[in-house]
């Protein structure tokens, strides 16, 4: 400590200065105290502080992880999560006709998880034993199969038709319709009239081999120079599913043996230029038909 007056160093512990003689003031104890402490003082105040940020940072985690839970556990976010991911938390439409689908997942008790328009419900039941028998006995397995079927007043599944590739009618015999389906021969019955020599696609209910619902399809036919019928045969194929023997008839042209209709195997001879006629190669489907405007004739 300096001497006011003269300037000199004072020894600590002095009241009068050696030099001058003038006599030195008190230094307030609080004023000692602080310039004492005032690095002990900085620290415990870093300290205050670093202890605040934590507690509000604790508090902070707890208020975030609240909400979490709470807004996890709503049915708002429950309802858009599920959405998100497919899976309706309603329920199928129930005592409806008509309904279009695809088969998710198919147990041997006959329950099934099925998407319909665009969403997923579980644990719908079908209630066709024939149908689920015949499914376990023959090992087949309907996962991803689409669907065209009938609800009954609790959501389950009370007749059911499974999609069907495209299917060319050859013929009737009373009120079963052939025909040729991904090179194999089928017979069936139908509730609604089909026409011979037409394509269709649909489902059919099984093991009855029943067309559940069916559409005409048409398909752009092929065109080549002057096709000739080189070949012509009657001939005996058996059915996919019953093994029994279907007669069949068959044209061979540019190559390819086409299936036909009896009336149309009967108005072809071998040698015949096929200008009236139109074939078609495509979906696993070979036939021949007469052409529209020849039929009229």
């Amino acid at each position: 400590m300096k001497c006011k007056f003269c300037g000199a160093e004072i020894k600590e512990g002095n009241r009068i200065c050696d030099y001058c003689g003038s006599a030195v003031e008190n230094i307030p104890s609080e004023d000692r105290y602080r310039t004492n402490n005032t690095g002990r003082s900085s620290k415990g105040i870093a300290r205050i502080i670093a202890k605040v940020i934590i507690i509000l940072a604790c508090i902070w985690a707890v208020v975030l992880i609240l909400t979490t839970v709470i807004v996890l556990n709503s049915k708002a976010f429950l309802n858009t999560y599920d959405n998100s991911l497919g899976t309706k938390t309603g329920e199928i439409p129930k005592n409806e006709t008509g309904l279009t689908g695809r088969v998710i997942s198919y147990s041997e008790k006959g329950i099934v998880s099925v998407e319909y328009d665009g969403e997923t419900f579980e644990n719908i039941r079908i209630l066709d034993k024939d149908l689920t028998d015949w499914l376990n006995e023959t090992g087949r397995n309907i996962d991803n199969v689409g669907i065209c079927f009938t609800t009954d007043e609790k959501g389950n599944i009370s007749e059911l038709g499974l999609s069907s590739a495209d299917f060319f009618v050859m013929g009737q015999e009373g009120d079963r319709y052939m025909a040729v389906r991904d090179g194999d021969i089928i017979s069936f019955t139908s509730s609604i009239p089909l026409l011979t020599d037409c394509c269709y696609s649909g489902y059919f209910s099984y093991p009855d081999m029943r067309l559940y619902q069916g559409e005409r399809k048409d398909f752009l036919p092929f065109y080549y120079m002057d096709p000739k019928c080189t070949d012509k045969e009657t001939a005996v194929e058996q059915d996919f599913y019953t093994e029994e023997d279907i007669t069949v008839y068959k044209i061979l042209t540019i190559g390819k043996w086409h299936y036909c209709s009896k009336e149309t195997y009967d108005a072809i001879q071998t040698g015949d230029i096929l200008k009236d006629y139109e074939l078609y190669d495509s979906s696993n489907l070979t036939f021949i038909i007469k052409k529209p405007e020849a039929a009229s004739d």
